[in-house]
């Protein structure tokens, strides 16, 4: 049984268990119209109950646009949510949480992200148009221009850090190319050309490598995260300045699809994506990958209050391959 099956009929039985999802419990959801077992009748659901009120404010504030695939009980972005929102306004849950990501620093101290509420943000993006995409406008967060599931200002040993999280559940991916056809790869071309290989990018430029060589996903959001990281950290956004941006990919152990690399020539170059990414890059310290059980599994939940307490008996029982 493939990973993903495997998390839909687990996720499947616990809606219609009842107890996490009493609203869905006998109802099917529609997802772009048709009906699905693994969808939600009542959307407010996918998301634990301490957190259904503040989301619904967040999005209106931040004019997110929600993933069409919001009631699906598989959704990267209800999963992101649901584990990193309880920290968002307890840096010491947060300090502790992230505090093994640094094991060579002394010190590690999140700060509030400019412009938020708290100490993470979801679907984050510039105030400006670091990557061609909007024609000079704000980037509207969510869609139409490169986001990140969710982002974290930290000080580490003195250093301001922006990292870039990027959130994988049950994602696997095709060997296709991007949708848009030959339109579409002018545009990302014009877009893009100047943005990725270094000196001027994030992409080592004595590989060989073409921009069209990462035109497949997941290789194609990854150099989209990256891109963004560097343009944040040589550029920064308005007033805010980082000593360094770098991209954290966060995904499950046991989702080994996703890791294979989909674009051709990636693929002649590892059967790793994650491993082989790091590589890649002029600065390897700017991205890293850790498995959603190694980040959150380790994490003592009942040591930071209530709140963070309860969001862990949440976790454990919606999402229990990151506690086995």
């Amino acid at each position: 049984m493939t990973y993903d099956v495997k998390e839909r009929e687990r996720q499947v039985a616990l809606r219609m268990a009842g107890d996490l999802f009493p609203l869905s419990k006998g109802r099917d959801g529609k997802i772009n119209g048709r009906v699905y077992p693994f969808a939600l009748a009542e959307r407010d659901e996918n998301l634990m109950p301490s957190l259904r009120v503040w989301a619904r404010s967040y999005v209106n504030k931040h004019d997110i646009v929600k993933h069409r695939m919001y009631m699906h009980l598989l959704s990267s972005q209800v999963c992101c949510v649901n584990f990193l929102a309880p920290f968002a306004n307890d840096p010491v849950a947060l300090a502790a949480l992230v505090r093994p990501l640094f094991p060579s620093s002394s010190a590690v101290r999140p700060l509030p992200i400019p412009g938020e509420d708290g100490y993470v943000a979801f679907e984050w993006s510039p105030k400006t148009d670091l990557l061609n995409e909007t024609d000079g406008k704000p980037p509207p967060r969510g869609a139409h221009a490169t986001s990140t599931d969710a982002a974290l200002h930290l000080e580490v040993d003195g250093r301001r850090e922006l990292v870039l999280i990027e959130w994988k559940y049950t994602e696997k991916y095709a060997r296709a190319p991007l949708s848009g056809g030959e339109t579409a790869r002018v545009t990302r071309e014009q877009r893009y050309g100047n943005l990725a290989f270094a000196p001027g990018g994030p992409i080592r430029s004595d590989l060989g490598l073409k921009l069209t060589d990462f035109f497949a996903e997941p290789a194609y959001q990854l150099l989209r995260q990256q891109m963004l990281a560097y343009r944040v950290e040589r550029v920064g956004d308005e007033e805010r300045r980082f000593d360094r941006a770098w991209v954290l990919h966060v995904s499950p152990r046991g989702n080994t699809a996703l890791r294979k690399p989909t674009a051709a020539r990636l693929a002649e170059m590892g059967d790793d994506l994650l491993a082989l990414w790091p590589t890649l890059l002029e600065r390897p310290d700017r991205f890293r990958s850790v498995a959603t059980e190694e980040l959150f599994g380790r994490f003592d939940w009942n040591a930071h209050g209530a709140a963070v307490g309860m969001a862990g008996a949440y976790l454990r029982r919606r999402y229990a391959f990151a506690f086995e």
